[in-house]
């Protein structure tokens, strides 16, 4: 999400919420405020809540939150009176930063959550690691792009691909919670099969998903990617084709393996 999106979406809750006049949010960069934007050249711009760097504001994908209407009012799954409003932050691979806050300004609970709901107590530690996770899978899908840009530039050496793509699989099969980056690159290889007739390494790429049992969830993300990178076309008819292309390189592969899709 935008800067901009996400604190609008906070001040409409503390709006909404009647403590406007404790809580602050920023309005512009590097503003002091209870939730602010941080920006530093050179960086992302940074998400900030009550002094705790949480995230880049990229990483943000949705916010959702519950406030007091009236006084009698109870927040779900909330015991203490004095809360006032919760914002959840949903956040790129499934991970959520929760905090709730009184109308003294007193934050009452920060907390951030794994996508199997685990709790972590120290948060800040736990922010770290998470911000060390997106940061290394950044890197692999840099090397994934990079490898597929030799093809786009007429500048294939197959024994640098062949380097290339040892590495990115051996990542893959250390880190075998990084789906995104399996699904990435499994739908850049059928890019590539779709503009230069061929990739080496993609009955590779296509037999790892069919062993892990994630086939329906690679054809939902491979449908969201395809929109995606035809987005700027007002065509509907050309984005349909562009994902009837990759699909179909797809399922021929999936079939050639005896694949049960």
């Amino acid at each position: 999400m935008k800067p901009a999106e996400v604190l609008d979406i906070i001040r409409d809750v503390v709006n909404k919420a009647g403590v406007d006049g404790t809580i602050t949010v920023g309005l512009d960069k590097n503003e002091e405020a209870d939730f602010m934007w941080y920006s530093c050249k050179g960086k992302e711009d940074f998400f900030v809540a009550d002094r705790l760097f949480v995230c880049p504001f990229s990483w943000i994908e949705n916010i959702t939150y519950e406030y007091k209407k009236s006084e009698d009012d109870e927040l779900l799954g909330f015991e203490l009176e004095d809360v006032v409003f919760i914002l959840h932050f949903h956040l790129k691979r499934d991970r959520e930063f929760m905090i709730s806050c009184d109308e003294d300004c007193n934050y009452l609970e920060r907390a951030f959550f794994d996508g199997h709901e685990t709790k972590f107590k120290r948060i800040d530690l736990a922010i770290s690691k998470y911000t060390l996770l997106i940061e290394k899978q950044n890197v692999y899908e840099t090397l994934i792009c990079a490898l597929f840009d030799k093809f786009e530039n007429g500048k294939v050496d197959m024994e640098f691909c062949e380097k290339q793509h040892s590495i990115i699989f051996d990542y893959l099969m250390q880190n075998k919670n990084d789906e995104e980056n399996l699904f990435f690159y499994a739908y850049k290889a059928a890019d590539c099969i779709s503009r230069h007739g061929s990739y080496p390494y993609f009955t590779d790429i296509i037999n790892e998903i069919k062993a892990r049992e994630l086939n329906d969830q690679f054809l939902v993300y491979t449908k969201k990617r395809c929109w995606k990178e035809d987005e700027n076309s007002s065509f509907e008819d050309v984005k349909y084709s562009y994902f009837q292309d990759i699909i179909t390189i797809i399922f021929d592969q999936m079939h050639d393996d005896n694949a049960n899709f």
